[in-house]
């Protein structure tokens, strides 16, 4: 098992189980999205929902994980996420999984670039006291019905969630479009 594992890459591929206490990935500035869940490879740096579940730590404390993406570049769009969180379903601190999992978008320096978007049901199952961090320079948007979950094993609510940024919209598809122009 490892202690500390920072990974410093334009893309990663997990084909076996990765077993770390702490996990630090930095990437991003691509022209594409960094993608975080879902089953399939997005066009830019991708972990699906079971690369992240090859993630693991065998005791009651679970993983700290965090990403650190930079704003893209190369997209004219100023609505494009930078990141996007697809249906995931991970496993928890009581089940080997994570227990606090932190996601920062965009350049924290100049506040107006990072967009954090969520398209599906993102949720750690299975633990005790996790905790989601999402941290945004410009705004986090959570498309609905989509949303994020942590629950424990009678999948009752626990943990605790916290959204940072300038502008937090929590809208059907058709409301974040309105709100973008």
């Amino acid at each position: 098992s490892i202690i500390a594992l920072n990974l410093f890459a334009d893309d990663l591929e997990i084909t076996g189980a990765i077993n770390a206490g702490t996990v630090n990935v930095f990437t991003g500035g691509g022209a594409a999205p960094v993608t975080l869940g879902g089953d399939v490879q997005g066009p830019g740096f991708t972990l699906t929902e079971a690369e992240l579940n090859r993630f693991s730590r065998p005791t009651p404390t679970g993983i700290s994980f965090s990403i650190f993406v930079d704003p893209q570049s190369g997209n004219s769009d100023p609505n494009a996420p930078d990141v996007i969180l697809s249906d995931a379903r991970l496993r928890g601190g009581l089940d080997s999984g994570f227990n606090f999992f932190n996601v920062f978008a965009g350049d924290g320096a100049s506040g107006t670039e990072g967009i954090l978007r969520v398209e599906g049901l993102f949720e750690i199952a299975n633990a005790s006291s996790s905790r989601f961090t999402f941290t945004a320079a410009d705004r986090i948007e959570i498309v609905t019905p989509g949303g994020l979950s942590i629950t424990n094993p009678d999948t009752l609510p626990t943990g605790a969630i916290d959204l940072d940024a300038n502008n937090i919209w929590v809208a059907d598809a058709a409301t974040i479009t309105q709100l973008q122009t």
